[in-house]
């Protein structure tokens, strides 16, 4: 996983979705503070957006392969403070 720089966060944007949440389209957009972290530095699937205070969201599509990687980062703590995501149910309400 590589961490991108604060210049860099803009680009992680197309792997978002209409439905993402609005921290993570306001760290793209660089409206708030947070980090962005993804599977490779040139073509990225995968991006983590984390607001400072720990709340996250997964974005793209983590590949099989490394789909535990992922997991184990988001348990383990390197990701100090992480706070359970935001999932839109069927119905489309958050929860």
């Amino acid at each position: 996983m590589i961490k991108l720089k604060a210049w860099d966060i803009s680009r992680a944007k197309r792997l978002l979705k209409e439905e993402s949440p609005t921290f993570a389209h306001a760290i793209a957009d660089g409206i708030i503070d947070g980090n962005v972290y993804v599977d490779y530095s040139v073509s990225r699937r995968t991006a983590i957006f984390q607001t400072l205070s720990g709340v996250y969201h997964l974005a793209g599509r983590p590949p099989e392969r490394e789909r535990n990687e992922w997991l184990h980062h988001l348990k383990s703590g390197r990701m100090a403070g992480v706070l359970p995501s935001f999932q839109i149910h069927r119905s489309g309400t958050l929860f």
